[in-house]
């Protein structure tokens, strides 16, 4: 089976579709019979040796303006490529590249799955109005309309999907995690309270430095670490915030083994998320056995369940109570929190079992038969 897969871009590895995506057609192509290629705009990221199928990355063009990745040459590969392809896999929406998959599969036998990777959102749909609207008069929202399929990564973007008006079948599959080599962990004086991820409003930044604020007197012993990329301006005025609050850090972005080396340093995990398709880092910490805060805009409502973190509303007044309650737990507890969020990892979060799941979907949208129990036609 000849499967195609497109996302616009691959290199920001701050973004979870940087990381997932990559890995779901690395899952996928291991598959036997099943042929991937990732069809992106460039640049490619440095780490691109260790992928197991074929990469095209185009050029993107600034004209008329460079947020929606326009690349002819992408649309005429994948018009080419798409005559004899069995599947076109489309991650995102609302750019260009995510436009072309419904246009050039026209003609073809070419079916159309599309995850929207938390674009349908109320929070996202809410945001960056103009591109939307560009994008719907170019034809997004009729695409989402004529998919044959959906792909979920969670109960609570299976609802947006629905919520939406889409009617097609809905793959449900959370992203994976790979379980990275445990790293010993040492007791210092001061604990650490980590955020890991993108400076930007959807993350809730403001709230969780209005946590801090109430807690900081009170937990000594604590210090505050934010660590990602984010727009010069946006990351100017929470350093502005955080410079009147004690024990609060800012770092840059942390790739490769030194995110796993970031998670491993923490006594704690917090992404108070206004909303998240899928919550990447959630699961990062969790398999490097720290316990995590959260927000119920997230999927990761089943923390608590598994004892491995707290999962609150969204909100300064609901995330201090549980932050609270976090900070007093003593290292012992939180290790042992930690200890089950890898063991659910590890039973939950395999990759191996997702790509076969997701070459399963694929055949039963090609050649019919028994429908897979992760698909949902309700």
């Amino acid at each position: 089976m000849k499967i195609l897969n497109i996302v616009p871009y691959v290199g920001n590895v701050s973004a979870g579709p940087s990381y997932s995506v990559p890995r779901l057609c690395g899952a996928v192509a291991a598959v036997p019979g099943m042929k991937l290629t990732l069809h992106t705009l460039a640049p490619l990221p440095a780490a691109r040796e260790e992928w197991n199928f074929a990469v095209q990355a185009w050029p993107r063009h600034r004209f008329p303006h460079p947020a929606l990745g326009r690349s002819p040459e992408m649309r005429r590969g994948l018009q080419e490529a798409c005559q004899t392809a069995d599947i076109i896999h489309n991650h995102s929406l609302w750019m260009l590249p995510n436009i072309y998959p419904e246009f050039v599969r026209r003609g073809t036998r070419c079916k159309l799955v599309i995850s929207p990777r938390g674009c349908l959102a109320p929070w996202a749909l809410n945001r960056s109005r103009w591109k939307k609207c560009v994008s719907r008069m170019l034809g997004q929202y009729a695409n989402l309309f004529r998919a044959d399929m959906l792909h979920a990564t969670c109960e609570k973007e299976y609802r947006e999907i629905r919520a939406f008006g889409l009617k097609q079948p809905v793959l449900i599959l959370p992203n994976g995690v790979d379980l990275p080599p445990e790293i010993p962990r040492t007791s210092g004086v001061r604990r650490k309270l980590l955020f890991l991820g993108r400076l930007h409003p959807v993350k809730g930044i403001e709230n969780l430095l209005a946590a801090w604020r109430a807690l900081a007197e009170d937990h000594p012993d604590w210090e505050l670490h934010i660590v990602g990329p984010g727009e010069p301006a946006y990351t100017a005025g929470l350093k502005a915030r955080a410079a009147r609050l004690p024990r609060v850090e800012f770092h840059g972005e942390a790739r490769g083994d030194m995110r796993n080396a970031e998670y491993s340093g923490a006594d704690l995990y917090v992404l108070p998320s206004y909303t998240e398709n899928f919550g990447m880092t959630v699961a990062e910490a969790l398999s490097c056995k720290t316990p995590v805060v959260t927000t119920d805009g997230t999927p990761w409502t089943e923390l608590p369940a598994h004892h491995a973190g707290w999962c609150v509303p969204v909100g300064a007044e609901t995330l201090i109570p549980a932050l609270r309650e976090a900070l007093d737990t003593p290292r012992e507890e939180l290790a042992a929190m930690g200890e089950a969020g890898r063991r659910w990892m590890e039973q939950d979060f395999n990759w191996n079992v997702i790509g076969r799941r997701t070459a399963a979907a694929y055949r039963w949208l090609v050649d019919g038969g028994e429908k897979p129990a992760w698909i949902r036609v309700d």
